[in-house]
Formats: C-alpha cells, sequence, structure tokens
C-alpha cells in the first residue's frame, strides 16, 4: 500500500482500467482483482487521488458469474474507500484497430453467420459502445 501512495502522489486522477477477463485455473481472479482494486482505491484516497473506475454495465456482489461480483466487490471497495470517485459503466468498447474491438468483432461475426442475433430480456435494453478514445 505505501508503494502505491508513493507512486499516487502528487496525481490528480487515476483511471483504473484495471481487471482480469479470463480464469487461469489458479483460484478466483476476479476477487484478486477486486482486492488489488481496493489497496489502489484506498491509496488513491490518502493521497487525495481522484478515481474514475470502468466497471461493468450491471454489477452484482450476488452474481454467480465471478467477472461480475468481481466488479461490484471493486465498485463496494471505491465507495468505501473515502475517494472521490466516479464509475463508469461502457456496454462495449472499440476502437480502430481489430485489437481493440474484440467484442465488437464477435458480434459482427455471429451476426455474419446467424440468421438471428439474441438479445437478454425484451431486447428494449440501450446498447450503446464506447470508442476507445472516448474511454481515455
Amino acid at each position: 500500500p505505501e508503494l502505491l501512495r508513493a507512486a499516487l502522489r502528487g496525481c490528480d486522477a487515476l483511471f483504473a482500467t484495471y481487471f482480469v477477463r479470463f480464469v487461469d485455473g489458479s483460484g478466483d481472479p476476479h476477487a484478486r482483482a477486486a482486492a488489488n482494486l481496493a489497496n489502489l482505491f484506498d491509496a488513491a484516497a490518502a493521497e487525495g487521488v481522484k478515481v474514475v473506475f470502468s466497471s461493468h454495465t450491471r454489477t452484482s456482489l450476488d452474481s454467480p458469474f465471478s467477472y461480475i461480483a468481481g466488479k461490484a466487490r471493486a465498485e463496494q471497495s471505491l465507495r468505501e474507500s473515502g475517494a472521490n470517485y466516479a464509475i463508469v459503466r461502457p456496454c462495449g468498447i472499440f476502437g480502430d484497430t481489430p485489437a481493440e474491438s474484440i467484442l465488437m468483432n464477435n458480434a459482427a461475426w455471429v451476426l455474419r453467420r446467424s440468421p438471428l442475433f439474441l438479445t437478454a430480456g425484451d431486447g428494449g435494453q440501450p446498447f450503446q459502445p464506447v470508442h476507445v478514445r472516448d474511454m481515455a
């Protein structure tokens, strides 16, 4: 924690996009990521650094999906840290290159090969992807 504080000293804002997408087979990496973020948020609060955290559109501590529950735990830690914060909830991020547009490319691949594209719920939920430069 002290190294994090020293690294943040003199900063005005922290844009936290860190998280883990895939399970590597050694425990719950999403819980570890949430714990790492809790330490980072506490350090930011101690140094008076504002935090902008990139989360998920629908987080829940009770989610059966460890990724979503982990994001919820990270949000909870941020709220409890005492830092001045904002939580950004992009539903999809795309960019100028294929590497920056994995979700959109996967959706396009399905649309090209399938006669239908299923959405959750009644289909009325907005889907508003964000360009990677707008996230920066």
